[in-house]
């Protein structure tokens, strides 16, 4: 490159600096500031370069086929071949003076998470209707429903979730065009020819973000390798199930993450990483740093030659990078789809991992009345109402004459603990001091907002 370029008033962008190496990108898609297609500056990856012009101070890439990845300054240092200084020069960005003018020569090198892409709309608009086509045809084939159910994966699951199966044309795979769906056309070494597009016939399981797009198309082949195919032009964005919740199960197949979903969707969030080292994306990296605790239940796989278990090791990694992240292997089965099949009852397996608050809020859900003290006019019920982490807040109120009971039918929506209940958990004090702090210690970067009693 002759020498970097930006127009009067223009911020230099990544895009900028791809365009002076007189390449083209495509815009495919307007999510997170906008996303464009290209080929890679370095490996010629066709289709495979991705950059987000809005994302950072001047943008990032992430090419899906050399793994190269970074913002503007790491772009100059890949395929410029610049120094860090002189990147940093060539983009207007002041070096810190008081940064050392040598870098250790051996520095151990710190995970970052990275953005993943969207498809282009034309490949959104393709897979829905592969999507909605199979859902239809597992709804009206009860032996595939059944397999699903022996899972631990029941029908109300399956209509949410967008399920479907694919019987293919007279019991043969889908072949068709790929430039309808915006792939990029693949030539057969062996015939020279343009390769269609392969649906194989299987289990189709979609993953489709809150506005309802559909952002990727796994199948799950009846037989055969591969068991499970990815359609081309899928996005790499994990399935993540009721995110909201302060514990998430992390788990590798998306069927796995169905199947906790079902069993306990209301007490934790099911994050599905696909296999044992992949890693989370920007978006859900950011989400789960924010929650109370993260079971790992990966694989329970066969040793390697080494002796080595895949699911283990990538425990460790997760409780190196999200510290309240806790190894949570099943009592039966390698996962939990072949635990459920094996008899275990799942959301008893997850209680049992659960924070005591969390757990205790589980109880008075199944059995508020046997979850009553014997003489509850004797007891202080406290009623908290919200959650932490996503901005939800807390009121407490003290109870005199209320029961447990009469509390849950007033404050369906709200956990309700008994003062007892409480002082068996943390060692709390009557006082309402002490209740504000056990409750903030219950729920770590809990705000409580107002505390009275609200009850004659």
């Amino acid at each position: 490159m002759a020498g970097i370029i930006a127009g009067e008033g223009h911020v230099l962008t990544i895009l900028d600096l791809y365009s002076q190496r007189k390449l083209e990108a495509r815009r495919v898609s307007s999510n997170k500031g906008g996303e464009y297609h290209g080929p890679c500056p370095g490996c010629d990856g066709v289709d495979r370069f991705h950059l987000w012009p809005e994302q950072g101070e001047h943008g990032t890439y992430w090419c899906r086929q050399c793994g190269k990845a970074g913002d503007a300054i790491q772009f100059l240092r890949d395929f410029e071949g610049l120094s860090f200084k002189a990147a940093c020069a060539a983009m207007g960005r002041e070096l810190d003076q008081e940064r050392p003018a040598t870098m250790p020569r051996h520095r151990e090198k710190i995970w970052q998470p990275l953005p993943t892409n969207s498809p282009g709309d034309r490949w959104q608009e393709k897979a829905a209707k592969l999507v909605d086509w199979s859902h239809k045809h597992l709804l009206t084939s009860p032996e595939h429903l059944q397999w699903l159910a022996a899972r631990g994966i029941g029908l109300e699951t399956v209509k949410a979730s967008r399920l479907g199966w694919n019987p293919g044309e007279k019991g043969k795979d889908l072949w068709r065009a790929r430039e309808p769906w915006g792939l990029p056309e693949v030539i057969n070494e062996k015939t020279n020819r343009p390769k269609p597009l392969w649906l194989p016939r299987g289990l189709v399981i979609p993953c489709i973000d809150q506005s309802g797009a559909v952002l990727r198309v796994r199948i799950r082949r009846p037989e055969g390798e591969p068991r499970y195919y990815v359609v081309p032009g899928s996005s790499a964005v994990p399935l993540y199930l009721a995110r909201s919740r302060a514990v998430a199960v992390v788990v590798e197949s998306e069927l796995d993450a169905l199947a906790v979903f079902e069993a306990a969707g209301d007490l934790v969030g099911a994050y599905a990483i696909g296999n044992s080292s992949a890693k989370p994306d920007i978006d859900s990296a950011a989400r789960l740093k924010e929650l109370h605790m993260i079971m790992i239940a990966t694989d329970f796989d066969e040793p390697d030659p080494k002796g080595q278990r895949a699911g283990a090791k990538a425990a460790g990694w997760w409780i190196e990078n999200f510290p309240q992240s806790e190894r949570w292997p099943l009592p039966v089965g390698k996962d939990p789809g072949e635990a459920f099949m094996a008899g275990a009852d799942l959301r008893a397996w997850i209680r049992t991992g659960l924070p005591p608050a969390l757990a205790l809020v589980a109880n008075l859900k199944e059995s508020p009345v046997e979850a009553a003290a014997p003489d509850p006019s004797e007891e202080r019920g406290i009623v908290v109402e919200g959650c932490t982490g996503g901005g939800r807040r807390y009121v407490i109120a003290d109870s005199g004459e209320e029961s447990l009971p009469d509390l849950l039918e007033e404050y369906p929506d709200r956990a309700v603990f008994l003062q007892s209940e409480i002082d068996v958990l943390k060692g709390a004090g009557p006082e309402e001091g002490e209740i504000v702090a056990m409750v903030k210690d219950i729920f770590p970067g809990a705000m409580v907002v107002e505390s009275k009693k609200i009850f004659s």
